[in-house]
């Protein structure tokens, strides 16, 4: 079995996900390659424009340009068994994104989407993209997802054609031994969610914490904010996460995880009480904000919180750390059945007819 990956090179989520994606699979012994994903820009009809160029004539400049290495690219990928798409929602279901039918006209290979989570986990999400005339789910023949919660849990059955593998972070840089000092993360700034972001950096000050601000976003490569993740105690998150790599890497290098609300980290709820573990830490209001922060500070220790925490994250999620390969193989062999059954049953009509 071979796997294709395709991803962007921007530093966000899709490029870690596609990075644990290729190291379970080495994992599982089965040959994978990373490719990028710009192709699918490119391949869109022009009168579709693609939203990553300015303009129909930039589209077809492009076109003209890429299309030596582009086909070169196309004969590449028809040597492998599945294709998987590793990029963001809503994204990976714009008309105007991703040319996913032309590939799949062009290589007939079964094509599968990682993203964090299950788009049928949040009407919230598909109500946005039926009233845009977007595509929905069924536009890949396969959708893995990090969580199998977003704004509720999933269930699956044998019609599924979606399913959980995880996130895998074992072998990022990510540490979490002993700090060099007590360090808030104020992650980056959200829109319409400035005040939280104001109430946590007065907190900080009034108490004297150090603190660092990340601040625009694709700025730092994925290894530069797993250094600041190494280097701090507390993670302030800025919004509801549909499920926040960004909080599993902070947690991996041992920092609490602050919010302002219990329903902000809305994949990390455990039990039948869908409730938040240990290390997390949710507060109501200023004056909780900075009680509940100085706590930690003064029974924070800079060897035993770090690993206390790591240790609470990979028992309560080793999901999101290690990811799950077994799930993963599973779901590929699905894939490839329900592919080779499909083509056989095209073949069969085509030959009545």
């Amino acid at each position: 079995m071979k796997v294709a990956i395709l991803r962007s090179e921007k530093n966000a989520s899709p490029k870690v996900l596609a990075t644990g994606l290729a190291e379970m699979l080495e994992q599982l012994g089965i040959e994978s390659d990373t490719f990028d994903v710009s192709i699918l820009h490119r391949k869109l009809p022009i009168a579709r424009r693609s939203r990553h160029y300015r303009s129909v004539v930039h589209h077809a400049l492009a076109k003209t340009a890429y299309m030596v290495p582009d086909a070169h690219t196309l004969k590449q990928l028809s040597r492998y068994d599945v294709i998987v798409v590793s990029e963001c929602c809503p994204e990976a279901f714009y008309t105007n994104s991703l040319g996913i039918e032309y590939l799949r006209r062009a290589l007939r290979k079964p094509i599968a989407l990682y993203e964090v989570f299950f788009l049928d986990n949040s009407p919230y999400q598909v109500g946005l993209l039926e009233a845009g005339g977007h595509f929905l789910a069924s536009r890949y023949d396969w959708h893995f997802a990090a969580a199998d919660i977003t704004e509720f849990r999933a269930t699956q059955s044998a019609q599924s054609r979606w399913s959980r593998i995880g996130l895998n972070i074992a072998k990022s840089n990510l540490r979490h031994g002993s700090k060099s000092g007590f360090l808030a993360l104020v992650d980056f700034p959200q829109r319409g969610n400035e005040r939280f972001r104001e109430e946590q950096i007065r907190a900080l000050k009034e108490l004297r914490i150090d603190f660092l601000e990340l601040r625009g976003a694709g700025r730092y490569s994925v290894r530069e904010i797993r250094e600041i993740y190494n280097q701090t105690s507390v993670f302030f998150i800025q919004h509801m996460e549909s499920f926040g790599v960004s909080i599993a890497e902070a947690l991996a290098a041992g920092n609490q995880i602050f919010s302002p609300s219990a329903a902000w980290p809305m994949a990390w709820k455990i039990g039948e009480k869908n409730e938040l573990p240990g290390v997390f830490t949710i507060y109501e209001g200023f004056q909780q904000l900075k009680e509940k922060l100085n706590s930690f500070r003064l029974n924070w220790e800079r060897q035993k919180t770090p690993a206390r925490i790591f240790a609470e994250f990979v028992r309560i999620y080793p999901h999101y750390y290690f990811g799950e390969p077994e799930n993963l193989l599973s779901s590929l062999h699905r894939i490839i059945d329900r592919h080779g059954d499909r083509e056989r049953h095209s073949r069969a009509d085509t030959s009545v007819q």
